[in-house]
């Protein structure tokens, strides 16, 4: 796993921890309009997940996430 993949998988997993303390997966999966299916899946990172679809899993849980740009060392 390359370092980007390494630190998006550190992402997903954050947010999965904050989605465990404060919702229910069905009740994320209704706000997404998707099956829990789906969200369980993003959260066991089993595939790549899109951007989009990304961000509308924080939003659901109430959070944001921002992108930064650096130089690669």
């Amino acid at each position: 796993m390359n370092d980007d993949a390494k630190h998006v998988s550190e992402v997903i997993l954050k947010l999965a921890e904050h989605r465990e303390a404060n919702f229910k997966q069905h009740e994320i999966a209704k706000k997404m309009k998707t099956s829990q299916a789906r969200v369980s899946n993003i959260e066991t990172l089993r595939w790549d997940v899109r951007l989009s679809t990304l961000m509308r899993y924080a939003r659901a849980i109430d959070k944001r996430i921002r992108i930064t740009i650096e130089d690669v060392p």
